[in-house]
């Protein structure tokens, strides 16, 4: 995956019109994408990431509550609830 289209990319600044070019970005990620990759794809930080799931932030910043599972120690974000979840905030 080219990691400049990441870079070059906030999610968050897609226009409605947009949404169906940025699932495009999200076919070529893994169902289950690692906090680093999707910090990039949410121009976000790691850490912020790891604050919405650790220290009950997602209430409050209406962060979707499975975006984020944990498998064999590590955590993980689902490709599926992050797309629906930017699909959603693009079009409000």
């Amino acid at each position: 995956m080219n990691n400049d289209i990441l870079q070059e990319t906030n999610i968050f600044d897609i226009k409605e019109s947009e949404v169906n070019s940025s699932s495009l970005l999200f076919e070529n990620l893994p169902d289950l994408i690692i906090p680093e990759i999707a910090a990039k794809v949410l121009n976000k930080s790691v850490k912020t990431l790891y604050d919405w799931k650790y220290r009950g932030k997602t209430r409050r910043e209406k962060i979707p509550s499975k975006l984020f599972t944990k498998m064999g120690g590590g955590l993980y974000v689902r490709k599926d609830i992050l797309l629906e979840w930017v699909s959603s905030r693009s079009s409000s």
